[in-house]
């Protein structure tokens, strides 16, 4: 039987692939669990198999052409042309009186400093050398992948108290930010997504934000 401590790792290392997945380019490594029926069969009996259709159809139509997912991943994420999604919390949620007139869509706004708060809360620590601004989707869930991982040594140690910090760490974070924009994201992502691999993506990201959710509800009954 899987521990407590164990589920809240696995937890972890799943926040930690989907950040991977929006911050950087795909890999042979990153896309080979999705090549495997047996991988696709486990995600469908976990989330459902509407979740992992268009991952399903990524497999076979795969034809090993790397640079064509990267050219994806580069159209969504990087170059702000044609098919690219701001992946910015602020962007979605955020509004800004300018010159007397409410502005959307602009960057470092209310929602980021707030984010900002719960990482320091969590004590995690932008490096140097990340690029991107706090509220970008794949530093949120990296951030749920360092308080799962920080839950699960807690669970470790016999350490209640640092297991409720951490778990009310995730719920700010999943309650008050994931959830409230990475449905619209997601939205974008599958609109302009050229091919399935992406639109796959998010499918799990959504599948996974609900469960998840689902969990924490059930967690205060």
């Amino acid at each position: 039987m899987i521990t407590e401590a164990a589920c809240a790792a696995a937890r972890g290392q799943f926040y930690g692939y989907l950040a991977g997945a929006y911050l950087r380019p795909p890999t042979a490594q990153s896309v080979s669990p999705f090549l495997d029926d047996v991988v696709l069969r486990q995600l469908a009996e976990q989330f459902g198999a509407d979740a992992v259709a268009e991952l399903e159809q990524f497999r076979s139509r795969f034809d090993g052409s790397w640079d064509t997912l990267d050219q994806e991943y580069q159209s969504l994420f990087t170059v702000p042309l044609g098919r690219y999604v701001t992946p910015y919390e602020a962007v979605y949620r955020d509004e800004r009186v300018v010159d007397g007139e409410v502005v959307h869509g602009l960057l470092m706004g209310p929602s980021t400093l707030a984010v900002k708060a719960i990482y320091r809360d969590a004590g995690v620590e932008m490096a140097d050398t990340v690029r991107e601004l706090p509220d970008h989707i794949g530093l949120e869930l990296g951030c749920m992948q360092v308080l799962c991982d920080a839950e699960a040594r807690a669970r470790e140690e016999g350490d209640g108290g640092a297991v409720a910090r951490a778990q009310a760490l995730q719920r700010r974070l999943l309650q008050e930010h994931l959830r409230q924009w990475a449905p619209r994201l997601c939205e974008r992502i599958r609109a302009n997504a050229p091919g399935p691999f992406y639109r796959g993506i998010v499918a799990l990201t959504e599948a996974f934000l609900d469960q998840e959710a689902g969990a924490q509800d059930a967690s205060c009954e």
